[in-house]
């Protein structure tokens, strides 16, 4: 979803794809390269990821204890305190070589949209994308204080077998601080063919379901917040997210219009699992009813 907000931000003119993204945020680091905001959207911007924080850092974070920080539910940063991290580092390899996940490209997304919008990530997608699609329960948390009315908790198995509360207390967001339900990702699967946000609502979401770049992994490739693959006869769009206490999975195959949407409050289940096999129980079922083989 947090990537439809930039796609509505093209169709504003507010941000072209192609450009340096230091253009717009100009205290970033300067990379020596042009790392466009479209290789940030399609993960080949070679920026990094968690695991290579100290790498890039060149040193440990330090957490309040004065130890190492733990990314999760001990240590807490604001959304402030990790920009002025992320801001600073290298990148990790040079861009437009290879596909490589980067949630930092993604976070700094989210400061594109304050940029170019003149709100929040928050504010900006309730207002163009939650809001006018009927979304009640759907909004990027970035105050991780706030009461959260019937919020599933997370949980964590233990080696005995007995559960521990497993809970992130991370304010940032882009990357990831979304909640939602299952109500309202079926009003956000609806909207893929039935279009209604932006000046051409059809043209939009073309522009959504086409690949970033060529890069692929796996035989996967990236549409601006999708894993696409040809599979058999018909398109796949999915994708994961795991954090602490939760394991997620969602999918849509737009030829039958079959979608799957797994919500876990667990680290120990696996969603994707999950739904791939609710999704081969589908298509098994439609091909002995004809609808597809």
């Amino acid at each position: 979803m947090k990537w439809f907000g930039y796609i509505l931000l093209v169709d504003d003119g507010k941000i072209e794809l192609n450009k340096d993204i230091r253009e717009y945020l100009p205290e970033l680091n300067n990379y020596g390269v042009k790392v466009t905001v479209n290789s940030m959207l399609g993960h080949f911007s070679g920026m990094g990821d968690f695991d290579s924080l100290d790498m890039l850092t060149q040193s440990s974070l330090k957490s309040v204890s004065d130890g190492k920080l733990r990314l999760g539910n001990q240590d807490y940063i604001s959304n402030d305190e990790f920009y002025d991290i992320i801001k600073k580092l290298p990148l990790k390899s040079n861009p437009d070589q290879k596909f490589e996940y980067s949630n930092f490209a993604y976070f700094l997304s989210s400061k594109l949209v304050e940029k170019q919008s003149g709100l929040t990530l928050r504010q900006f997608s309730d207002k163009r994308i939650f809001k006018p699609l009927g979304m009640k329960d759907t909004f990027f948390n970035d105050n991780y204080n706030e009461v959260i009315l019937n919020r599933a908790s997370g949980y964590k198995k233990l080696e005995s077998g007995s559960y521990e509360i497993n809970m992130t207390n991370l304010s940032w967001v882009g990357d990831g601080g979304l909640h939602t339900n299952i109500q309202d990702l079926a009003i956000w699967d609806n909207h893929f063919y039935q279009p209604k946000l932006g000046k051409n609502p059809k043209q939009l979401m073309i522009k959504m379901n086409t690949p970033n770049s060529k890069h692929t992994i796996d035989g996967w490739m990236y549409a601006n917040g999708q894993f696409f693959k040809q599979l058999a006869e018909y398109k796949t769009f999915e994708h994961t997210g795991d954090w602490l206490g939760t394991s997620t999975f969602y999918a849509r195959v737009p030829k039958n219009k079959v979608s799957v949407a797994v919500l876990c409050n667990g680290v120990d289940l696996n969603a994707a699992k999950y739904g791939i096999e609710a999704l081969d129980i589908v298509h098994k079922h439609l091909a002995n009813l004809g609808g597809i083989r």
